[in-house]
Parts: C-alpha cells; sequence; structure tokens
C-alpha cells in the first residue's frame, strides 16, 4: 500500500512542474519570454529533481531492506533543504522549530519526510510573498507532533469535510491529490493527519507519529 502512495505522490508532484515547463516552451516558441521565465523554468526543474530522487531513494532503501537511524533534527533540515528553493522562488521564509534528537528509523522517517514535504509546499504556495511558513516538532508522551503552519487565507469551511479527499483543489492548478495521498501515508504510519485550526488565520496541519512507528519501523516498511 505505501509503495502505491509514494508512486502517486511521485505523479502528483510532477504536475505542476511539468506544467510550468510546458507553459515556458510555449512562450518561449512565441518569443514571448520574460527573466522571471527563465527563473520559474528552473525552480521547476530542480522541483523534478529533488522529488525524483528523493523518490527514488525511498524506494531503494525499500526494495534493498536497508535500514539505519537519524534524528528528527537531522530529518526536519532534509525536509527544509528539499523545499527551501521553492520558498526562496516565491520569497516566503522558513522557520524550523525542530531540534529533538529521538532516533528515527529510516523506513518511517521517509515516510514522515514526503508527507512534510507535500505540508510545506502547499504552505509555501497559499502563503504571500514576505510571509511566514514554520515546521515545529514537539515531543510527547507517546509521540511526535509535526506542525506545518501557514500564514495564507486558510482553508474554505465548505470544504473542510472533503479535505483529505480525492477532489478538486482550491489553488489554481492544484489537482486535489497531495493531501489525500499524504493522508494516506499517514494512516499506512499509524499516524494521524489533521487540520488544526488557528487563532489567528492561515492553515495548520498537524502530523503526530506514535512511538510505536518509532522505535522499529515496522508500520512504515513500504511493502
Amino acid at each position: 500500500a505505501a509503495l502505491g502512495a509514494v508512486s502517486a505522490h511521485l505523479m502528483h508532484g510532477l504536475k505542476n512542474p511539468l506544467a510550468s515547463l510546458s507553459q515556458f516552451v510555449h512562450s518561449g516558441s512565441r518569443g514571448e519570454l520574460q527573466q522571471e521565465d527563465w527563473q520559474d523554468a528552473l525552480a521547476a526543474a530542480r522541483r523534478m529533481h529533488s522529488l525524483v530522487e528523493q523518490t527514488l531513494e525511498v524506494l531503494a532503501e525499500a526494495g534493498s531492506g536497508a535500514s539505519y537511524t537519524l534524528t528528527a533534527a537531522e530529518l526536519a533540515h532534509q525536509v527544509q533543504a528539499r523545499v527551501a528553493a521553492l520558498a526562496q522562488t516565491r520569497a516566503v521564509a522558513l522557520r524550523m522549530e525542530a531540534d529533538l534528537q529521538d532516533p528515527l528509523p529510516s523506513h518511517t522517517a521517509n515516510l514522515i519526510s514526503l508527507i512534510l514535504v507535500n505540508l510545506l509546499e502547499n504552505a509555501i504556495q497559499a502563503t504571500p510573498a514576505g510571509k511566514q511558513v514554520s515546521l515545529v516538532l514537539r515531543a510527547e508522551p507517546d509521540r511526535l507532533c509535526w506542525r506545518v503552519q501557514d500564514q495564507g487565507p486558510g482553508f474554505p469551511a465548505h470544504l473542510r469535510s472533503s479535505l483529505f479527499l480525492p477532489c478538486q483543489s482550491t489553488r489554481e492548478g492544484g489537482s486535489g491529490l497531495g493531501l489525500a495521498i499524504s493522508k494516506q501515508l499517514a494512516n499506512h504510519l499509524g499516524a494521524s493527519l489533521e487540520l488544526v485550526e488557528p487563532a489567528e488565520g492561515g492553515c495548520i496541519f498537524e502530523l503526530a507519529v506514535p512511538r510505536t512507528a518509532l522505535s522499529d519501523g515496522t508500520a512504515a516498511a513500504t511493502s
């Protein structure tokens, strides 16, 4: 089940960068390219390269049975690196509070990374230039909780009941599949993924991973 979700994550993630490159080629053929178009095309190409590289890494590790550990802080730095280019392109600041040294088995960490990257990309795309997106990690006795918060317009109330269902995205060009795939990956971990209402507006998504999934990685095996 997780392999299918990981593959779906890749296909979903490639959709928008490919659309951007297609528009770039179309504009170029008509002699309508501006400097910012080149920057957008480069960002799209880098995004696709990073996404394919990350997904192949997850699938290769699952196929080989290789396992190792990394800390929650190391995972946060990896995730930050994967969304930094998008944040820079959109002039959105990234704030990280994730210095915990709790060890994570690699199979679990890989799936958490896919979820967090998707949540952060959604948050960055929803946040106006000059504003901030944050990733905060806190430890509880029986779980680790990652919170992704944006400073965007918030999620429409009438769509919250279908938040994690494959449906039409509220963002132009979006497919609405990203959250559904993230929810599927979270379920495979035995984790919860929920929308939390912030008092000051925007959106907060919380991924809560039970410590049982952090101890041996069995919940995250991608078979």
